[in-house]
């Protein structure tokens, strides 16, 4: 499942959301987490460009999100 939203400002095209997912494997216990991203592609003469941040940039995933939430059953 993911919630998302999609956001211009000043040449910049930022996505954030929630993303969920759930899993079980045949004779496993199930995993299901949740966790907060953050990413956008980032142009050129955008609020980001001053800082040498240009193209496409995760800047929240899975790996390193603030929000991340994990059950395990």
């Amino acid at each position: 499942m993911l919630a998302y939203g999609t956001y211009n400002v000043m040449n910049a095209d930022v996505n954030s959301g929630f993303i969920a997912s759930a899993q079980k494997e045949s004779g496993q216990n199930g995993i299901a987490e949740v966790y907060f991203y953050l990413d956008g592609n980032y142009g050129y003469g955008s609020i980001l460009e001053p800082y040498g941040i240009c193209g496409s940039k995760v800047i929240y995933g899975k790996d390193n999100s603030p929000f991340h939430y994990v059950l395990a059953q």
